[in-house]
């Protein structure tokens, strides 16, 4: 057998605060309303620009935030938001709000590998399924 599979790790250094907050405003957009926000992502994030960014987009698919980028508002109080603790918690909850047959699909893509061969797909024609065949054709 070959040597074991070694994943390459990506070391994501912080931003300083200035950092983070400009890219929260690029985010976020300038509404002053947001600072309280702004600086809640930048303390539980520790400036992380991955974390930071992948906070907002949860935000949005949970209609915590209404609007488009750089021009979003809070559609509740600061204090009602459940924000993840972490990275792997954001990412499981995106999972978790995946549709039954979309889920089911990543896990089989999972256990494949990351050329995922278009005989294991599931036979049924789900939505993903199709949308992957379309991609695949392209």
């Amino acid at each position: 057998m070959g040597e074991p599979h070694v994943l390459p790790q990506l070391r994501i250094d912080p931003l300083a605060k200035e950092n983070a907050e400009e890219l929260l405003h690029a985010l976020l957009g300038s509404d002053e309303r947001l600072r309280p926000l702004r600086d809640l992502l930048i303390e539980r994030t520790e400036g992380n620009p991955f974390f930071l960014e992948e906070c907002v987009r949860t935000l949005e698919e949970t209609e915590v935030l209404a609007g488009a980028r750089g021009a979003y508002r809070l559609t509740r109080e600061l204090h009602a938001i459940s924000m993840p603790p972490s990275v792997h918690a954001i990412l499981a909850a995106r999972i978790d709000r995946l549709a039954p047959e979309d889920k089911q699909l990543l896990q089989t893509a999972a256990v494949v590998g990351k050329d995922v061969p278009f005989g294991c797909w599931p036979r049924s024609p789900t939505s993903t399924t199709r949308r992957c065949e379309r991609r695949s054709a392209i």
